[in-house]
């Protein structure tokens, strides 16, 4: 068991029942705001400075960057802050603007890169996946719903009639087949009545 944390000069595993540093890998370009996605053995990192994103191996000892580095690969666009996410052997990743790649998680290879259409404005609020899809929430309160696979597909985009200066920023938290939204004035629950 390993608790890991993206920081501003690296990625660190920690024992948690001590808190001991296990390992740690050099990040690329800093800003560790977006949680690391764990999946496969490994974490897949973004930072949240306009950078590239890669995937460790877990189980490592001291600096793990030669040793435990699986792929890394160049990333474009803009800042990063939602966090990547891993649905079997697709990892999505989306910048602030919502220009959203898909990539394979065992290689790090690009299948796929555009924006998510159908919704304006920023995304900061990090994914969630439910049966095989992965839900994107953008500060306007659309939720873009997609299905990972080799080429892009929008299954359906969401929208709350939220105020107008109302912004989601918070990520999506699902319970009990309930999805909760928060924006910086109200929170919603979306789903059947309990």
């Amino acid at each position: 068991k390993e608790i890991v944390l993206n920081g501003e000069e690296a990625v660190i595993g920690y024992d948690p029942a001590t808190g001991k540093e296990l390992w740690r890998c050099k990040a690329f370009s800093g800003r560790g705001e977006p949680t690391v996605a764990p999946g496969n053995g490994q974490v897949f990192v973004v930072n949240g400075l306009k950078g590239d994103i890669y995937s460790v191996k877990l189980g490592g000892s001291g600096n793990v960057t030669k040793s435990h580095m699986a792929w890394h690969t160049p990333r474009k666009g803009s800042r990063d802050q939602p966090s990547p996410i891993v649905v079997g052997n697709y990892l999505l990743v989306a910048d602030m603007k919502g220009m959203t790649t898909c990539y394979a998680a065992d290689s790090g290879k690009v299948l796929w890169r555009d924006r998510l259409t159908g919704a304006d404005g920023d995304f900061t609020a990090s994914p969630i996946a439910a049966k095989g899809l992965v839900y994107f929430l953008n500060e306007r309160g659309d939720t873009i719903v997609v299905e990972p696979g080799d080429t892009k597909k929008v299954v359906t985009t969401n929208r709350i009639d939220a105020g107008k200066n109302e912004i989601f920023r918070a990520s999506p938290a699902p319970s009990n087949g309930q999805i909760f939204l928060r924006s910086t004035t109200h929170l919603y629950c979306v789903g059947k009545k309990s």
